[in-house]
């Protein structure tokens, strides 16, 4: 014979609250409210054992943080970030032999550190119409050789190096 079951009403497991049983099956099931407001039917037991802690909200939530590194993708300021690594790293790219291929480089911390590059950028007077510039043309991409110009000097500045050269 099997066992009655435990009543859960008004139990709290994870996110979810125990409003009711739900349906008569054997094996129990429960009608429960999530803490972001949806309604979900979990299983007795394996609410009890701590298998299940949400509706599933939970996990997409883990989900997007595990893939979230630094919250920048897509931004401006990331695509700046990456359009340097790329000049500097990828041999494949056209502009590669002008940056990378000349030894320039990226500071350790803004090429690890995602924040460490935004948090300069920021502090140190980037707008959305400005564009990075190495002060000197032959040193490394680092904070004590950087600064936001706009977009036309930088383009003018890089043509006169090219017909210099």
């Amino acid at each position: 014979m099997p066992m009655p079951a435990i009543d859960m009403r008004d139990r709290k497991f994870g996110k979810l609250f125990v409003l009711s049983r739900f349906g008569g099956s054997p094996r129990p099931k429960w009608l429960c409210k999530c803490d972001c407001g949806k309604l979900t039917i979990k299983d007795g037991a394996k609410l009890r054992r701590g298998g299940v802690k949400s509706c599933g909200c939970s996990t997409s939530e883990f989900i997007s943080e595990a893939r979230t590194v630094h919250g920048m993708t897509g931004t401006r300021l990331e695509n700046i970030r990456r359009g340097m690594i790329a000049r500097c790293y990828r041999e494949y790219r056209p502009d590669y032999p002008r940056y990378g291929g000349r030894g320039i480089s990226i500071c350790q911390p803004w090429l690890n550190d995602p924040a460490s590059f935004y948090k300069w950028a920021l502090a140190n007077g980037y707008q959305d119409n400005l564009s990075i510039d190495r002060i000197d043309s032959n040193g490394n991409y680092e904070p004590e050789n950087c600064r936001w110009i706009p977009l036309s000097e930088n383009v003018a500045k890089a043509n006169r190096n090219r017909r210099a050269a």
